[in-house]
């Protein structure tokens, strides 16, 4: 289980992942709480903080979010499909501090991006790829938006010849699922801001039957 706190500093609770007694889910998500207090020093409660765990899934990750948040922490989130949809995605994974001297690769800084207002404009002209998940889609998206959650982002499903702007809730998986359609060969773009910019720019929002949608 690991913690991300607005890039690029990384706290990673090691232990998580190593000890006797750490089967039991409750022994688990205790003693990351217990950890994830003596990390409170290090970390700003008015960053956005990331929790995450191999897959997503493990209760020490939703333990270390709902500690956060209890402790005043203002913005927590889960990285969706954690550290598998992470490397997934051909996102550079931080070596141990004895091995940092040999290099980690980055993502590219030059990404192209696309704001919501010109991804609204191109309209038809452009895939809108919504990697969002289910719940969010459901609560409310672009109109003629595609969705296809990032853990699933597949370059083969597009169009050879399609230009695609990613869009997420507020920009960061939109990022992993653009870098990695432009490793495949698609010109992708990632929506700066995501669905909260778009919201913000009064842009339409539907849901599945037309009716007028909202950011979840």
């Amino acid at each position: 289980m690991g913690l991300l706190i607005a890039a690029p500093l990384a706290v990673t609770l090691t232990s998580a992942l190593s000890g006797a007694g750490w089967d039991a889910q409750g022994s688990t998500a205790q003693r990351v709480r217990d950890e994830l207090r003596r990390e409170f020093p290090q970390l700003d409660p008015h960053a956005t903080t990331i929790t995450y765990c191999a897959s997503g899934y493990r209760s020490s990750a939703a333990a270390a979010a709902s500690t956060l948040r209890a402790h005043g922490f203002g913005s927590v989130a889960d990285l969706v499909g954690g550290y598998d949809a992470w490397t997934a995605a051909i996102r550079p994974a931080v070596p141990h501090a004895a091995d940092r001297n040999q290099g980690v690769p980055s993502m590219n800084p030059f990404q192209p991006e696309a704001s919501p207002t010109e991804a609204h404009r191109r309209g038809s002209d452009v895939v809108l790829l919504d990697v969002r998940e289910l719940d969010e889609w459901s609560a409310g998206h672009a109109p003629g938006a595609r969705h296809m959650p990032l853990g699933t982002v597949d370059a083969s499903m597009l169009a050879d010849d399609a230009t695609v702007l990613c869009v997420c809730r507020s920009g960061g998986r939109s990022a992993l699922a653009t870098e990695s359609l432009r490793q495949a060969g698609v010109d992708a773009r990632n929506v700066t801001g995501g669905m909260q910019a778009w919201a913000e720019a009064a842009l339409p929002i539907v849901t599945d039957d037309d009716r007028p949608g909202t950011v979840a």
